[in-house]
């Protein structure tokens, strides 16, 4: 789906949507540090409407051990969407329907962890409690991200609010 299209589906503008998807890599970003993941490596980028996020979303990179962790940052993209709609006044459920949608390869590869249900629990809970303790660093760096379409790790770790 092409960035124009994506941004009509949500009756947004093409700068809006790439805000929005910003938000939601910032949200795994976000979550996946906060719980000791080292995204040293990692550029978040927006590439014509494709987000990406390198380093995060697939079980193979990760441990078992480092299962809860992985959980917690690939639903913190949805959840980061989520957060700034509503704090928008923008969440209704069209718009809940296509944020699902689009966060479905998070979900999937949440999927391949096979967690228990308590253990997504715990994930979507402390993906939640993780970015809105640092909301400010989304609010801050999403702009920014949206504009330029990649940041790097130092980048965001200097970001206020952490």
């Amino acid at each position: 789906m092409s960035e124009r299209i994506a941004a009509e589906s949500y009756g947004f503008t093409r700068d809006q949507y790439r805000l929005y998807v910003a938000i939601h890599e910032l949200g795994h970003a976000v979550a996946g540090i906060s719980e000791g993941y080292d995204y040293r490596k990692v550029t978040v980028r927006l590439d014509g409407g494709h987000s990406r996020t390198r380093g995060s979303a697939y079980p193979s990179w990760w441990g078992k051990k480092e299962r809860i962790p992985q959980l917690v940052s690939l639903h913190g993209g949805f959840i980061a969407n989520e957060i700034y709609l509503k704090r928008n006044g923008l969440w209704d459920p069209r718009r809940k329907e296509l944020a699902q949608g689009n966060a479905r390869s998070d979900y999937s590869a949440a999927d391949n962890l096979k967690p228990s249900r308590r253990e997504t629990e715990d994930a979507i809970f402390k993906a939640r409690r993780h970015l809105e303790r640092h909301w400010t660093v989304i609010d801050y760096a999403a702009p920014e991200l949206a504009k330029k379409g990649q940041m790097s790790f130092r980048q965001l770790r200097s970001v206020p609010g952490w």
